[in-house]
């Protein structure tokens, strides 16, 4: 998938904000395609003297986030862009730089109150700097079946303690219409157990186990949780599904992330297809 790198800086300040790169990608000049990339990073610093404590630095609120675009035709551009801006911010009719550039503010804000928060406890001496940091980077997927357009969504975050978080949001859009593709549009949920039960015994032959106890006791998988299916936790690719775990989710830490691809082979009927957009979806367009 064609991508863009040009970018172009966009004004901003706010409070002790030091702006490190708000961009939003520039539009390419042909009218039936687009290819974006919009950057929102910024830092704050909060005061170290807000204790009257004296540290070599201050404590800051990092946050960035990257979000690509595929190119694609305008109308279903714009469909694209309107449901990422409803993931992000929960309104898809807001304008999906500014849903980024509000997500990212809100972020900082509630980080730089914490960060307030725990400097303004006199409680326990303070007199190292913290850097809180958020760090979501959405880009395009490769390898995705035809007709799709797919994306990883990973963030890392870091608020202190032994380490900082990871996840993984996967997404999947039609390439015709920009539509989000739900797991009941391409999955047979009614079979759900089903296909959770492949997931299952994918994993062990993965990992080289004979069973769910082997798998537990070798490598602490499925112990804290199932295997679970979401709109947002796999990602159809040319031969099959990949279904993804976040640390913590189904094992501890140090198993970290999971990922299992079923062939469509062994999905067999559980596998729908790429659905054709629904009545509703076509009323949208129009």
């Amino acid at each position: 998938m064609k991508k863009s790198s040009i970018v172009m800086l966009l004004p901003f300040m706010l409070g002790a904000c030091i702006p490190d790169g708000r961009q939003q990608g520039q539009v390419e000049t042909s009218d039936s395609v687009k290819a974006d990339s919009i950057l929102d990073s910024c830092q704050d610093t909060i005061p170290a003297l807000i204790r009257g404590t004296e540290m070599e630095g201050d404590p800051t609120s990092r946050v960035s986030i990257l979000l690509e675009l595929p190119a694609m035709p305008k109308q279903a551009s714009d469909t694209l862009c309107s449901q990422l801006a409803a993931i992000l911010s929960g309104d898809g009719s807001m304008p999906l730089h500014q849903a980024v550039q509000q997500m990212g503010d809100s972020i900082r804000q509630e980080y730089c109150q914490e960060l307030t928060n725990l400097y303004s406890d006199t409680s326990f001496t303070m007199s190292f700097a913290y850097e809180y940091t958020y760090d979501n980077k959405l880009r395009l997927a490769e390898g995705t079946l035809q007709g799709v357009i797919g994306y990883e969504g990973a963030l890392t975050t870091f608020q202190g303690g032994a380490h900082g978080g990871y996840s993984l949001m996967l997404m999947n859009f039609r390439s015709s219409d920009g539509h989000l593709i739900k797991a009941s549009d391409v999955l047979d949920t009614t079979k759900e157990d089903q296909l959770l039960e492949l997931i299952r015994n994918q994993m062990c032959k993965d990992f080289d186990c004979k069973s769910v106890e082997e798998l537990q006791d070798k490598h602490g998988l499925l112990m804290l949780g199932d295997v679970y299916l979401s709109d947002f936790n796999f990602l159809l690719l040319q031969d099959g599904v990949r279904f993804h775990y976040d640390p913590y989710d189904i094992g501890p830490w140090a198993a970290g992330e999971v990922n299992v691809a079923i062939p469509y082979s062994s999905l067999g009927n559980l596998f729908k297809g790429l659905n054709q957009p629904t009545e509703e979806e076509k009323g949208e367009k129009e």
